[in-house]
């Protein structure tokens, strides 16, 4: 159950299955969902004039005649809200393509449920990037943590290669997605740092975890890296370690010191109880 209310706006022919699902991930008895139901592409873009969804969802059946064309026209209308588009399963490839004209991402009708419509939404909305690659180390997706890093557009980054946005991490990068890729295994706990073409001296640290994608075969299809910007944390350690090494330094300059002094004047420390961390001088003889 989700208790933050979403702005949906929904263009489907028939919108039983994504409203449903919708519904079952924000009950509306919890007041957790504006839902606004449209029927056609035209209706979808002359309501983004009344109302400001966080997410719109358009199915392609609405626009036989040219559906890359009516996923440009909702994008051009929306840049900034995130689009994910609903196909039959006979038009995936063309709900693949899609991906490069606007849409954040595609699901399959007949196959969509509440658990599936929170991870779409959750990976729009996580503050972690997340970006997923296809064997050919091109972007296929990411999300807005990864556009607020480069500052590129998400959408931007579709058919691109890391090396053409962030080149520093592009060897790293590639080397760990080609093992996910070949071993059909994770890597995690990766650390790496870098900064992008835009902001080449702007360097940030991160953490990376590569995971595998499976298709309906059980191949290696594409693989997801996932990164936290841990910049801030290091700095935080960092500091700590020099101050901690300052500390110990000091302390053996001031241990040295005594240990000299004691074996300089040993009748000192034993008849006058003379510290030389005190303030007080030895009195003159």
């Amino acid at each position: 159950m989700n208790e933050k209310k979403l702005h949906v706006l929904l263009a489907e022919a028939h919108p039983d299955e994504t409203a449903f699902a919708l519904r079952a991930l924000y009950p509306e008895g919890h007041d957790g969902l504006e839902l606004t139901n449209v029927s056609s592409v035209s209706t979808l873009i002359a309501t983004l004039e009344i109302v400001k969804p966080e997410v719109i969802f358009l199915d392609l059946s609405l626009a036989h005649s040219d559906p890359l064309a009516a996923v440009r026209r909702v994008h051009c209308s929306a840049p900034e809200v995130p689009l994910i588009v609903l196909a039959d399963g006979s038009d995936k490839n063309c709900a693949v393509r899609s991906l490069s004209q606007g849409a954040l991402n595609y699901l399959i009708k007949g196959f969509i449920d509440s658990r599936t419509l929170e991870l779409n939404l959750l990976y729009r909305s996580l503050p972690v990037a997340l970006a997923v690659f296809g064997c050919d180390m091109r972007f296929l997706r990411v999300n807005d943590e990864v556009a607020k890093f480069d500052g590129l557009p998400a959408v931007a980054h579709i058919g691109l290669t890391l090396r053409e946005v962030a080149p520093d991490f592009a060897n790293a990068v590639e080397g760990y997605l080609r093992k996910v890729f070949q071993t059909g295994e994770s890597v995690s706990n990766i650390e790496l740092q870098g900064g992008t073409l835009r902001k080449p001296d702007a360097l940030r640290k991160w953490l990376c975890n590569f995971y595998p994608l499976r298709g309906e075969d059980g191949a290696v299809s594409s693989a997801t890296m996932m990164a936290i910007d841990i910049t801030d944390r290091k700095s935080a350690e960092e500091a700590l370690d020099r101050s901690e090494a300052r500390n110990v330094i000091w302390w053996n300059i001031r241990s040295t010191g005594y240990r000299a002094w004691r074996r300089m004047a040993p009748s000192w420390t034993q008849t006058q109880r003379f510290s030389p961390f005190s303030a007080a001088l030895p009195p003159r003889m």
